[in-house]
């Protein structure tokens, strides 16, 4: 046992630093205990961590999706927090692909483009199934509209930086324009520091990207299934989303438009 909880093996384990409050406080550090256990078992690799976490999420769509509409017909109370168990397991599961690679050396493209195109197809079952229970709740037709959209919206930030990277690419041949952001390891920390540095990222909590939508649709789901003051919560949380996800968006497409822009300037 002590040779799993080695401090050289935890330290690879370890290998970055997160940067997503929930991620930070929940879903790493539960990735890195389980991957203590199974990251050196070699029929659990991380493309199967990839598949299984996706289907974490579909499963998860599939039990929001309102049963008038052909979803599970399961008693509420079971049906919410099946769905926000699986969620999280998604998120999970999504932490520990990327560190297993990283802790065996076998980071791949494909393993990369496998872990992208999952994630959209999560985005593209979870935010229409939360569209169409707020229609259920409220008889709105705009959620139904909201939830198909918004996929759009986020997929868009992947589209600009995808096109960016095109035009960078021929005009430079700099390939950095389609890579990842940097992986910067954690440094040790003493348990003040640990303190100062949860503290610094609280705010974080606040935000809401792709990353961050299993733990806002879970709270969603949970605020809607306890009603506190008697109001109808979901409808509400997807206007949240909503309006992260469209300030996100414009920001990252207005960045990426400028990296092209300066290209034009330099002639």
């Amino acid at each position: 046992m002590s040779g799993l909880f080695a401090r050289e093996r935890i330290a690879r384990l370890r290998s970055k630093q997160d940067t997503y409050f929930w991620s930070i406080v929940f879903a790493r550090p539960l990735a890195i205990l389980l991957l203590v256990l199974v990251a050196d078992v070699r029929l659990v690799t991380p493309n199967l961590l990839t598949l299984i976490s996706a289907a974490s999420q579909l499963a998860a769509a599939a039990l929001v999706w309102p049963a008038a509409w052909g979803g599970a017909d399961l008693d509420p109370v079971l049906r919410t927090w099946l769905a926000v168990g699986l969620l999280q397991a998604a998120l999970v599961l999504d932490c520990m692909d990327g560190a297993l690679a990283r802790y065996r050396g076998t980071t791949s493209n494909f393993g990369s483009f496998l872990d992208k195109i999952t994630d959209r197809i999560g985005i593209l079952a979870l935010l229409p199934a939360l569209g169409l229970a707020a229609y259920e709740i409220t008889g709105e037709l705009r959620y139904v509209l909201l939830g198909g959209v918004l996929p759009a919206v986020s997929g868009l930030s992947g589209y600009a930086k995808w096109l960016a990277g095109v035009h960078i690419l021929a005009a430079t041949g700099d390939r950095s324009a389609f890579a990842d952001p940097d992986i910067v390891p954690p440094p040790e920390r003493r348990l003040c520091d640990w303190a100062r540095y949860l503290l610094g990222h609280s705010w974080r909590l606040l935000r809401v990207s792709e990353i961050d939508l299993p733990l806002w649709a879970s709270v969603a789901l949970v605020l809607q299934l306890c009603r506190p003051g008697g109001i109808d919560w979901l409808p509400w949380v997807l206007w949240y989303i909503a309006a992260w996800f469209l300030v996100t968006t414009v920001e990252r497409v207005i960045h990426r438009g400028r990296s092209v822009a300066r290209l034009d300037r330099r002639g």
